[in-house]
């Protein structure tokens, strides 16, 4: 498999496109900000209203100084993963290249995705939950719960022994 970015321009994807990731989970920011707006006119008082402030300026704070990129486009025969410096460049994995992926179920960002010749790309999204469900329509079964990942790199592995 070619494992370098391309221009975007240069791929042609074939088949539908199921969605998109990427970095900021827009949904889960916009659902603290309205909570915070919830906390001020339900509890009037002096914690309600520090607190409401507090979620409020915590949630715009996210939403404009997490600087928002594509991630991944997930479509029916394929993925494009887009390059985390360049986000006119990309690189096409047909889907029968990956042989699973893992999504950490803790605090951290990553989506890996294990391919057939060893290689694991790591990608970084707060959108973990759409990431899983578009994930999982486009490669059933190829989810998995460990994919044991000692000393792994950034960007790539070398391949299992």
């Amino acid at each position: 498999m070619n494992m370098r970015y391309e221009n975007i321009k240069d791929l042609s994807v074939q088949g539908k496109k199921l969605g998109s990731i990427g970095v900021r989970p827009n949904l889960s920011i916009a659902f603290a900000f309205i909570f915070g707006i919830f906390l001020i006119v339900m509890f009037p008082n002096l914690v309600g209203i520090v607190s409401g402030i507090l979620v409020i300026a915590l949630s715009l704070v996210y939403l404009f100084g997490v600087k928002e990129h594509p991630v991944l486009d997930v479509y029916e025969s394929a993925l494009l993963v887009y390059d985390e410096k360049d986000p006119e460049k990309a690189m096409l994995i047909n889907k029968d290249e990956v042989k699973e992926f893992f999504i950490s179920r803790n605090d951290s960002t990553d989506i890996d995705l294990r391919l057939n010749d060893g290689n694991v790309i790591i990608l970084h999204s707060m959108q973990k939950n759409k990431a899983y469900s578009l994930l999982s329509k486009v490669l059933p079964g190829k989810a998995s719960d460990d994919m044991n990942l000692k000393n792994r790199k950034r960007f790539f592995l070398k391949k299992d022994h």
